[in-house]
């Protein structure tokens, strides 16, 4: 009930920034989104529980990574290191808030308020709740490219409570329009997450890129790859790694409303011998927005 009214004082904030922000043209430029997801993960990675918003877990890290899930023991996370690949479906429900107000013809300046929930059929200790507020600014830098600055700050809350926290980050993104058909997109994100358990706090460093390409009016494909290093507080871990490659298609069903599906093959280790993970990932969601 407490993360409730949290969320709740999170969200009318965020609908008074937005008024304040937009000054005598309050949510001329609001934008509003709601999805519902879901996913199927064939092996859970553990140290990697607040990416997305969702899979928390508690105890050492290491052993999220390292060692099979075993349900009498906090902390054990499913892995195929030296062990049965063990999966998982998952539901995500999020919803965000925004405005946005031009300040030149290049340049605009947004925030933006979110909150998501992410349920696990199965392994409902990987249950989280993560909330926040976004700001920061777009600049048209020519005709095809575009820049993107934003910082960010979560409260994250787990069904085990090891892993709650919260965390503020800084992202900057370059978006190239190659022709009305291509585009690509270039980003890096700075995160600091300081959790109640020090196991679980750390600084990530992430880098990705992706590329978009509409064959018709209504649909999107895209690819991309995703590097990560997390630097924990815990020296049984010291160093998480993450490469991720992904597609994806979205389907758009009206003015409003769009359907999707994705893949991502996700490679993760430490820097201690020993500790490696795959996991593949489905997912699929509708969204609603405007």
């Amino acid at each position: 009930m407490g993360f409730i009214r949290v969320v709740f004082i999170a969200g009318i904030s965020s609908l008074l920034l937005l008024s304040v922000f937009s000054g005598t043209r309050a949510f001329a430029g609001m934008t509003l989104d709601v999805e519902l997801r879901g996913t199927y993960e064939d092996n859970v990675v553990g140290l990697l529980s607040d990416k997305g918003g969702g899979k928390g877990n508690g105890g050492s890290p290491m052993m999220a990574l390292a060692a099979p899930l075993d349900a009498g023991k906090s902390g054990m996370g499913p892995s195929k290191s030296g062990a049965q690949s063990t999966g998982d479906f998952s539901t995500t429900l999020s919803a965000s808030i925004g405005n946005s107000r031009d300040v030149t013809e290049s340049l605009s300046l947004f925030v933006i308020g979110f909150v998501d929930h992410t349920s696990y059929s199965t392994y409902g200790e990987f249950d989280s709740t993560i909330g926040g507020i976004t700001g920061g600014m777009n600049r048209e830098l020519g005709d095809k490219l575009s820049a993107r600055f934003a910082v960010n700050g979560k409260i994250k809350r787990f069904d085990d409570t090891a892993m709650n926290s919260t965390a503020f980050s800084g992202s900057l993104s370059l978006k190239e329009r190659i022709n009305p058909r291509i585009w690509l997109k270039e980003g890096y994100e700075y995160e600091k997450n300081n959790a109640d358990t020090s196991s679980f706090s750390y600084t990530s460093n992430s880098i990705s890129v992706r590329a978009g390409f509409v064959p018709t009016k209504k649909v999107l494909l895209t690819a991309g790859y995703g590097y990560l290093t997390r630097n924990y507080d815990d020296p049984a871990v010291a160093t998480l790694t993450s490469h991720t490659i992904s597609a994806g298609i979205e389907r758009e069903l009206s003015a409003r409303w769009s359907v999707d599906a994705a893949y991502d093959r996700q490679l993760s280790y430490t820097s201690q011998p020993g500790t490696s993970s795959t996991d593949n990932i489905l997912s699929a969601g509708i969204r609603y927005g405007y």
